[in-house]
């Protein structure tokens, strides 16, 4: 018969403060007694029990039991620990060293990711030792999801740095590409994960590979405000100017994003000190400074002005940063481009100028 209770009954017959010592309990003797319940029925545990009975047993260290004693207890029990198929990676480090000691092979066989292999799922989950222990019995390391992720990829965007270590010292591709063009220094630099990047680098990972989109690990860091992959990535020697399939280079990708902030100012601020091109033109014939006046992003536009950025360049439309400043209703903007001396009596395509633009 098995009871459930909260955990508040547990710490309370554990707790000698509160327990009477008829009722107080040591965790000891309980984790002994249910070792000794699933020993005898070791032979017909499933994957969750067998973890249960690791878990208990791996208590019993504390009572001068080594970890290989434990694990021939198991062996002993008749428990086949030999192919582990778990509904999720073990948390608990104890137990995946007592399992291991037995010579499980983990396997994971995610909840929702039916499809996903386990050198996968264990690559995505940072299990490094799960995923030595996939590869030494002969998994593929390279072998993509169906979405063409590849188990270096998703280790990267996770930023499990020892995974990312194994997988490369185990031969993975560094620039597998699928049909999204992204690769795994792509998928670290978006999620700024600066020493993923760093090791990918070190293997080779070319830095100005470009996704289906245009865009190249620097640009993806630089968008989302990575300060110290940009770095990173441009002192491997990234291309500051290469431009995406719009035509922006990062500096002009940095202004679009919605949810721009101090560190993507920083990010403009490091770009511009190593040189990255202030009026490069996108296919519209925008730049970074028409891009930070129509967003209001009157930090940004300082620091592209103070490198020289044009003030009365015009778009495909005949817009300069001054009438889509005005155009947006951007007040701050509007100041300081007339302070840099901003022309007045521009008119775009329409025959619209930037005063009838912010009366509009």
């Amino acid at each position: 018969m098995c009871l459930l209770f909260h955990s508040s009954f547990a710490d309370w017959l554990t707790d000698v403060k509160h327990a009477t010592p008829k009722y107080h309990c040591q965790p000891l003797v309980g984790h002994g007694c249910l070792a000794m319940y699933y020993s005898y029925r070791a032979a017909r545990l499933g994957a969750g029990e067998l973890v249960n009975f690791a878990y208990h047993l791996s208590r019993l260290a504390s009572s001068g039991l080594s970890f290989e004693q434990l694990a021939l207890w198991m062996l002993q029990c008749g428990a086949k620990v030999d192919r582990l198929v778990l509904a999720s990676p073990i948390s608990d480090s104890q137990t995946e060293r007592l399992l291991e000691q037995a010579g499980a092979t983990l396997t994971i066989a995610g909840q929702g990711e039916a499809t996903d292999s386990p050198m996968f799922l264990a690559a995505k989950y940072g299990r490094t030792r799960v995923c030595e222990a996939l590869l030494d019995a002969g998994a593929a390391v390279d072998q993509p999801n169906r979405d063409g992720w590849t188990p270096l990829r998703v280790a990267a965007l996770g930023g499990h740095v020892n995974t990312v270590s194994l997988l490369l010292r185990r031969g993975a591709v560094v620039d597998a590409r699928p049909a999204d063009g992204r690769t795994a220094l792509r998928a670290a630099a978006w999620a700024g994960h600066e020493q993923c990047c760093r090791l990918l680098l070190k293997a080779g990972a070319d830095p100005n590979l470009a996704d289906s989109d245009g865009r190249t690990p620097l640009i993806t860091a630089a968008y989302n405000g990575h300060f110290k992959a940009v770095e990173a990535l441009a002192s491997a020697g990234a291309d500051l100017n290469h431009t995406d399939r719009d035509g922006r280079n990062a500096l002009s990708v940095l202004m679009i994003n919605a949810q721009f902030s101090a560190p993507h100012l920083a990010v403009v601020q490091l770009l511009l000190s190593l040189g990255s091109e202030v009026d490069s033109q996108d296919r519209r014939g925008r730049g970074a400074l028409h891009y930070a006046a129509r967003e209001g992003l009157l930090q940004a536009a300082d620091l592209l002005l103070d490198h020289g950025a044009d003030t009365d360049r015009e778009d495909d439309n005949g817009l300069t940063p001054l009438m889509l400043a005005a155009s947006f209703g951007r007040r701050d903007l509007l100041r300081r481009l007339i302070d840099a001396g901003a022309a007045l009596d521009s008119i775009d395509s329409t025959g619209k100028t930037a005063l009838s633009l912010a009366a509009a």
